[in-house]
């Protein structure tokens, strides 16, 4: 039962991180078009 929440709690995690980063590659690339 542990090996699961701990499986779930990697995904979500991944999934964060990953958002964050295409967030901040989107900001980015808007920020070197204005430039």
């Amino acid at each position: 039962m542990a090996a699961r929440h701990v499986v779930l709690a990697e995904r979500k995690l991944t999934t964060y991180v990953y958002a964050v980063v295409v967030l901040a590659e989107r900001k980015l690339t808007t920020y070197v078009y204005a430039v």
